[in-house]
């Protein structure tokens, strides 16, 4: 073929060139200040500014060291081309301490809690917010069914109850309920909303196929009890009254503060500017509450695609807490607010920052972007996607050769149910390698045209030509089928897969419901090419734990691959799938210099000998079966959690000292190495 497979398609660091001048951001800091190390500035906005003075003409890098500590935006950080990089020379935003220690958020710690009733507090505030988080783990809308109960509490439906919409008055013919829609019907005996203040309430709701293949946000503008009636709006476009056990849209309703019954669990009186909240860790006043002002937390946006930002850096930041819009609507998966939000840009780098808690995406980079890369970031708990690249445009080709490596992407489509961790639209000649994405709803990575709704036209003319390669993909389709862990719709020309190893996509196939139980899925696949052929797939494995290996249009070319005969392990390059060796340790990295010079693996190396996770737990029980396992007598393990924290390590010598049923309850990966790093 023409197109050969070139991963990292160049040596990207930041030694850095001259240095023009420095400007430091401390929190002790002030915006009266020159910026030197001496007398800090209080805030990036004004170093920024002081940036745009002096970047017409570059002779050197400018860099802003922004000193550890809690930086809380009162505006945006908003960069234009105005703050390029001129002359060669780069823009560097960067921690001046640790990695991540620099806190960017994007809202305001909420304090002076007095008690409204047992363990529920409140508090005054003076703007509106969709979401809160409490110690980095996003706390929920008071919601009727509660969350289940459970450690990792960050979806809407799918460890939880649910509802199930209810039938259509005088349709007996799920195909005649009216779409769209602006009112659904709920079952009797699913709740009794007397008494409810519905001036805040919201309804929650999936489309009406077992696949849930979207969800979205409806605000309740009334409710009639009579009639078993929600009134919503915005429209609905699809309907949400299919009746029937297999299918219909799951729904919940949040946003009263008569529900708010739960840890976790808040309420926003917007007309009072009261703020409810039940803490999830101990004594409300010690915990560190945030609630969201912005949705987009840093821009860089272009004037047009002639005068585009280039050369800017984000290096060692972290970034967190953004909101998203009142009624979160599914428009053909196209959000268009990420924590940052990047238009008509070029050689925008972020390396080595952290992105946490985001209302809907952690970076968008839409119209024009080409050469922009995210490398060696920590990237979780989104409200949809990780990364989205999306051409809006219909006829220009002006989205490609944007690069996504050495991430760890984790937790997406926390928000809604359609999300992934890395998202393509309508853009070519992308990259996304050595990678590890896991926990999603719905995709981990996918391709799609672009629309602006469902009835909209699809931008698909530069939807090709896109690589993925040496990724480890686990845990999609946690809530919805007919899906995959890769799957890409309406694509062209010939993306290439290599070296990747999908496990754990199954689709729920029992989900305990308010209304009902036995709820099954549609099917959930490792890999799903929707309307999409012409692919290339070399070296794929797909683990035992995935409802379907395989489905949709042929590829162009497919070579040693798991779910066709003759697949042969040896050629998987377990050592490459995955994180580099070189993945930050602040965020969970192995810490390990001499990338390529220890023979680490996946867990999928050891499935060798051990295909499944439960095969796995079993050997751990069993030190014969482990040390077996080990390349040479020598060899030293390291078994990580599902956070990347190390929670047992030894070699063949050490293998009955360690707690192994402990151990095979929290493993996640595995890595085996020849020379012994403890």
């Amino acid at each position: 073929m023409s197109r050969s497979i070139i991963i990292s398609l160049f040596c990207f660091c930041l030694a850095y060139a001259g240095i023009q001048q420095s400007f430091y951001v401390a929190p002790n800091g002030s915006d009266a200040n020159d910026g030197t190390e001496s007398q800090p500035l209080a805030t990036i906005n004004e170093a920024a500014e002081k940036v745009a003075a002096i970047s017409g003409n570059m002779t050197g890098d400018i860099i802003v060291y922004v000193k550890a500590g809690t930086y809380y935006l009162t505006s945006p950080l908003e960069l234009t081309e105005a703050h390029s990089g001129t002359n060669g020379f780069r823009v560097i935003f960067k921690n001046a301490d640790g990695l991540g220690s620099a806190r960017i958020i994007g809202g305001e710690r909420i304090t002076n809690w007095v008690q409204h009733s047992g363990s529920i507090y409140k508090t005054s505030v003076n703007w509106n917010f969709n979401t809160l988080y409490e110690n980095s783990k996003r706390a929920w809308k008071a919601r009727t069914p509660n969350q289940a109960d459970f450690s990792d509490k960050v979806y809407f439906l799918c460890r939880g109850d649910y509802f199930r919409a209810g039938a259509w008055p005088g349709v007996s013919d799920w195909r005649e309920v009216p779409k769209p829609a602006d009112r659904m019907y709920y079952r009797p005996g699913d709740f009794d909303p007397s008494g409810w203040d519905i001036a805040d309430a919201e309804v929650y709701c999936t489309a009406p196929d077992r696949a849930s293949w979207a969800g979205q946000i409806h605000d309740i503008v009334g409710i009639n009890a009579a009639g078993n009636e929600i009134l919503i709006a915005p429209e609905t476009p699809w309907f949400i009254s299919r009746e029937n056990t297999e299918s219909g849209s799951r729904y919940i309703v949040q946003g009263i503060l008569a529900l708010l019954d739960a840890p976790g669990e808040f309420h926003l009186d917007v007309s009072e500017n009261t703020l409810y909240y039940q803490a999830m860790d101990g004594e409300i006043a010690a915990q560190e509450i945030i609630a969201p002002k912005w949705k987009r937390l840093i821009t860089v946006i272009g004037s047009s695609e002639q005068n585009v930002v280039r050369n800017i850096v984000f290096e060692g930041l972290h970034i967190e807490a953004s909101d998203f819009e009142d009624s979160l609507m599914f428009v053909s998966e196209e959000p268009q607010d990420g924590m940052v939000y990047m238009r008509n840009t070029e050689h925008i780098t972020f390396k080595n920052c952290h992105l946490s808690n985001s209302g809907t995406c952690g970076i968008v980079m839409m119209g024009y972007a080409q050469h922009n890369r995210v490398e060696g970031c920590l990237i979780k708990n989104m409200g949809i996607y990780g990364v989205q690249i999306s051409n809006d445009t219909p006829d220009r080709d002006v989205s490609k050769y944007n690069v996504i490596t050495n991430c760890r992407i984790h937790h997406v489509a926390q928000q809604v149910c359609h999300g992934s961790g890395t998202i393509f639209h309508n853009s070519n000649n992308n990259e996304v390698s050595y990678c590890e994405i896991y926990y999603s709803q719905r995709y981990l990575v996918t391709m799609k045209p672009y629309s602006t709704g469902l009835d909209e036209p699809r931008f698909k003319a530069f939807a090709a030509d896109n690589t993925f390669a040496y990724l480890d993909l686990q845990y999609s389709n946690l809530d919805s089928g007919e899906g995959g862990a890769i799957e890409a719709f309406q694509q062209g020309g010939t993306p290439i897969y290599n070296q990747i190893y999908v496990d754990y996509c199954q689709a729920p196939l029992k989900s305990s419901g308010a209304s009902e139980t036995n709820w099954v899925a549609k099917t959930a696949r490792g890999i799903y090419m929707d309307e999409s052929g012409g692919s290339v797939f070399t070296n794929i494995e797909i683990g035992d734990n995935v409802d379907e290996p395989y489905a949709g249009g042929s590829p162009s070319s497919s070579e040693n691959v798991s779910w066709q005969a003759g697949f042969d392990r040896t050629k998987m390059e377990y050592d490459k799938i995955g994180l580099n060796c070189d993945f930050p340790i602040e965020y969970g990295g192995s810490g390990k210099s001499g990338c390529g010079q220890a023979t680490a693996s996946t867990l999928a190396h050891t499935r060798a000998a051990v295909k499944t996770v439960d095969q796995m737990k079993t050997a751990l029980v069993n030190g014969n079966d482990i040390a077996r396992l080990l390349p040479t007598a020598s060899a030293y393990v390291e078994i990580f959690n599902v956070r990347g924290q190390v929670i047992a390590s030894f070699n063949s010598t050490e293998i009955r000292k360690i707690d192994q049923a402990n151990i095979a309850r929290g493993i996640h990966c595995i890595r085996i190495s020849e020379i012994k790093t403890k």
